[in-house]
């Protein structure tokens, strides 16, 4: 078959493209290109209107006659040509003889391409005439070119044809592996589907329960509101009771204190130092007069008068009895007993700061004002409840103490001596190493506990709850502590089981039944009952660092990011009331001055044009503690802030100067502020 095909090929060849001989198709195209008149090739080639085309020199030299006409050679036909110049070219013509190759053939060719012999052919594939005996030499060359192009050509095919195949089956594979793939997403999506079903169905079906419970438990806890009104109405009750009681007995002592005071007054002969005024027996009076009209209504207020042990302590300012006492009156009356002609004045009058030594390096304090009482205390062993103090008959193991693993190393004797009542107010500290100290008013120990388990590094007084407010270092959550109870089995360490959970408690709050907690981020507001979130306030701060409460319900957060303090109504609305700038503010304190102390400070409040709503803040970086006052009817504090201390950045151990201040708490009954200097181991009080 190859064979054959070539022969074919060869003949195709040769007669397509050289030709054998000049045939008379060849001879008639040859004369198409001569002219009928000198039998050459055109020049310049004319046509007249009857179509017939002559050289145009051909057409110029046939004779004209008189009248410009002459005839045709070919049809015969008279034309009237004025100029043969203006007869139309045969472009057409010019045309078909380029594209046969410039009119070119054997018979107008004389000589063989190779040779000098005579052509019998032309070859149109290189232009050139052939004779008889170079035509088949160059016919095989011709031939060896083609079967070359041929074999390349048929080698592209066969590879044309391997790429094809190897790409079909390439994709073949990739659809079966597509196909593979579709029908594995078919068989997730529809275990997808059966799993979202079952997931919607047990959904369903929890929140169906979770509506049963919810339902039952708001009727249980219905049942159980009403039975605590009944409990509380009756306490209530027996509360007033009990209050007119013991304020009838209180009346009674001071009427006999009258009558007493007054036979005094009329002997005739009484030392200078004991002469009683008339303005010290109007006091007594008005004490009298309010100690008979004393009616409580809440549950949780009680009576705190007692009897003055002279005269002298008569003449001192001090508030109503039922209102809580100043730590600052208390220590001067005690620390310095007076006679009655030398009244003490309070230390808040004074300008110079007072400095209270500690054993230890206090981070955060609170002036405690409603703990339960009796409660006793020892500088060693803790605190103790009971009715009655800790005698040398009882066994120290049944006593109720704080710290049962320092009872060994104390003597009986010394122990039981060494126990007193914890007065009210007190202050309660917190140290580095997270223990809970309590002071009195002179800076003396009372107690130290140390809670297992817990680290405070924040604290606060709870009224509400008459206990205090921890925040846990260790367990990152915000703790009550309850002092011991003479009627629990297990009161040695107090009660820490009320908590919440907080990430990183910054600083601690209180007012009323609302326990504010600053976190990084995030103000929460805690019940003091129950200990739950009653709201979250993440805006418009960006750091919360420090809280503080004034008894109002109002509340200010420091965001030592920004530098500002931001200032809040109470925890019913939370509505951002303005901000003011306030640069590390690490701990803030606020507070509104009473009447007393507005009055000590009458000159000052005249001349500074002072607000009673203030805002204390220690700045630990710069070493100083500044007051700010606060307008309670605008959103801005009205002036710059003061500085309490020497000035900013001057620390140091001389009287009003501090290193590192850190919590501050301020007394409104005295108007002073306590500040922990914690590298100089003391507290120090300012009079605001």
């Amino acid at each position: 078959d190859s064979a054959r095909l070539s022969s074919w090929q060869q003949q195709q060849l040769q007669k397509s493209i050289l030709g054998s001989q000049l045939s008379q198709d060849q001879q008639a195209v040859d004369q198409a290109f001569q002219c009928g008149i000198c039998l050459s090739e055109y020049t310049d080639p004319r046509a007249l209107p009857c179509l017939h085309t002559f050289c145009a020199s051909c057409i110029k030299g046939l004779k004209a006659d008189y009248n410009n006409s002459l005839t045709c050679p070919m049809c015969r036909r008279r034309h009237y040509i004025p100029d043969p110049a203006s007869l139309p070219k045969n472009f057409y013509l010019d045309q078909l003889r380029e594209a046969s190759g410039g009119g070119k053939s054997p018979a107008r060719v004389h000589s063989c391409a190779e040779c000098s012999n005579k052509p019998v052919a032309f070859c149109d594939c290189c232009s050139g005439a052939l004779c008889l005996r170079h035509l088949n030499s160059h016919s095989n060359s011709l031939l060896s070119d083609c079967k070359t192009v041929l074999d390349e050509a048929d080698a592209l095919i066969r590879a044309g044809k391997q790429a094809q195949e190897r790409s079909s089956n390439s994709l073949k594979l990739e659809l079966d592996s597509l196909k593979t793939q579709a029908s594995m997403a078919d068989a997730t999506l529809a275990r997808l589907s059966d799993i979202i079903a079952e997931r919607r169905q047990l959904i369903a079906n929890q929140a169906v329960s979770l509506a049963k419970r919810l339902q039952r438990q708001s009727q249980f806890s219905a049942s159980r509101l009403a039975e605590l009104s009944l409990a509380c109405r009756h306490l209530m009750e027996a509360t007033e009771q009990e209050d007119l009681r013991t304020a009838k007995g209180q009346r009674d002592s001071l009427r006999q204190l009258l009558i007493a005071s007054k036979l005094e007054s009329q002997r005739p002969k009484l030392p200078t130092s004991l002469d009683i005024n008339l303005d010290a027996l109007n006091v007594l009076e008005g004490q009298l007069k309010a100690a008979t009209a004393v009616k409580t209504t809440n549950i949780g207020e009680e009576l705190d008068f007692t009897p003055p042990a002279s005269l002298a302590e008569m003449l001192v300012d001090t508030p109503p009895n039922s209102q809580p006492h100043s730590l600052l009156n208390v220590d001067a009356v005690n620390s310095q007993p007076a006679s009655a002609a030398e009244v003490p004045l309070p230390p808040a009058t004074t300008s110079t700061p007072r400095a209270l030594p500690c054993d230890f390096r206090p981070v955060d304090l609170a002036i405690a004002s409603h703990l339960p009482a009796p409660l006793w205390c020892h500088p060693v062993l803790g605190i103790a409840a009971g009715s009655e103090a800790p005698t040398s008959s009882t066994a120290v193991s049944d006593v109720a103490v704080a710290s049962a693993s320092t009872i060994a190393a104390v003597n009986h004797n010394e122990a039981v001596d060494s126990w007193q009542t914890m007065p009210r107010p007190v202050l309660a500290c917190i140290s580095d190493s997270g223990e809970l100290h309590f002071l009195d008013g002179a800076g003396r120990p009372l107690a130290r506990l140390a809670l297992p388990g817990v680290k405070a590094s924040r604290l606060c007084e709870c009224p509400y709850r008459g206990a205090l407010v921890l925040a846990d270092a260790v367990s990152g959550s915000v703790r009550l502590w309850l002092p011991p109870d003479s009627a629990s089995s297990n009161s040695e360490l107090g009660d820490c089981s009320a908590s919440a959970s907080i990430w990183q408690p910054r600083g601690l709050a209180s007012s009323g039944a609302t326990i504010y907690v600053a976190s990084p981020g995030a103000v929460h507001l805690l019940d003091a009952v129950t200990m739950a979130t009653r709201a979250t306030i993440r805006r418009p701060f960006k750091s919360a660092d420090a809280v503080a409460a004034w008894p109002d319900g109002g509340f200010a957060v420091s965001d030592c990011a920004e530098g500002l303090v931001h200032l809040f109504s109470g925890p019913q609305s939370c509505q951002h009331l303005g901000s003011f700038a306030c640069q590390d503010a690490s701990f803030i304190e606020v507070g509104i001055l009473s009447s007393a102390s507005r009055r000590r400070n009458q000159a000052a409040f005249a001349q500074q044009r002072r607000s009673a709503r203030q805002l204390f803040a220690s700045r630990s970086r710069r070493h100083s503690v500044i007051g700010v006052d606060v307008d309670s009817e605008a959103d801005d504090a009205e002036g710059p802030p003061r500085e309490l201390t020497a000035g900013a950045d001057a620390k140091g151990g001389a009287p009003g100067q501090v290193n590192c201040p850190l919590g501050l708490r301020f007394d409104a009954v005295s108007g002073c502020l306590y500040v922990c200097d914690f590298y100089n181991y003391r507290l120090q009080i300012f009079a605001v």
